[in-house]
């Protein structure tokens, strides 16, 4: 049997091991064959594979997680086919671009001094109420390329055609480089293919019955599809097997 220790000096040591097995009873995790039931004042630290993880913490860390980058060029591909389809139908209804804003900004230069120019007309040839549609097309537009850049694709911007058909056509391997040899061309080139694509069905849309409408409602639903895939995308896991 262990010795208890005499003296104030023993008590005293005594008492302080007692009040360290304390803190360290506290301090120790709840183990998972003791549960707590109400789960007030505990910390759950969920890091072994066999342990359950609530749904929300599940779906919060999902939907938190970056996705996988590669393939994503499809998405912005179909972007162009959107903006093309769009701006055929609103230049077509309201004379003017929702996508391509350097083509609608150069229709009112800064430096035209006469002030009639600033000033609303009495009669756009639409009505007012049309202006808030225009604005979220506009909005949906600066979105599309800002997916472009935070994808890592700077040479797909999906709305602005000129700076893309620079770089399409000053590419040195534009004719001379294999068919997977220059994915950058291959981007590019589909890019300006499904615009035009999507600016004939929209003119096409235009002159039927169905009018701008109906092209707003196809591109409404290609982009809810495009929503929805990002949902089901592939997590990049290349972070977490570094960290790993």
């Amino acid at each position: 049997m262990k010795n208890q220790p005499d003296g104030p000096n023993g008590h005293q040591a005594q008492s302080i091991a007692h009040v360290n097995d304390a803190r360290a009873a506290d301090e120790r995790p709840l183990l998972r064959s003791f549960p707590n039931p109400s789960g007030y004042g505990t910390h759950h630290h969920f890091t072994s594979k066999g342990q359950d993880v609530p749904n929300s913490t599940k779906l919060k860390r999902y939907l938190n997680a970056d996705i996988e980058t590669r393939w994503a060029d499809l998405i912005l591909v179909v972007c162009f086919f959107i903006s093309g389809l769009i701006d055929a139908g609103a230049y077509n209804a309201y004379g003017c671009f929702s996508s391509m804003q350097r083509g609608s900004s150069s229709e009112s230069p800064p430096g035209d001094n006469d002030p009639s120019s600033l000033m609303l007309p009495a009669d756009p040839g639409f009505p007012w109420a049309d202006l808030i549609p225009i604005g979220l097309l506009s909005f949906q537009a600066a979105g599309k390329v800002m997916a472009s850049r935070i994808l890592q694709y700077n040479a797909m911007p999906c709305v602005v055609l000129t700076t893309l058909y620079t770089d399409l056509v000053s590419d040195p391997g534009l004719l001379s480089a294999g068919l997977y040899a220059n994915p950058q061309r291959n981007r590019r080139a589909g890019g300006v293919v499904f615009y035009f694509i999507g600016a004939v069905i929209g003119g096409v849309a235009a002159s039927k019955p169905i009018g701008f409408s109906g092209g707003l409602w196809i591109a409404s639903v290609v982009q809810g599809v495009i929503a929805a895939s990002w949902l089901a995308w592939k997590e990049d896991t290349a972070e977490g097997d570094e960290e790993g």
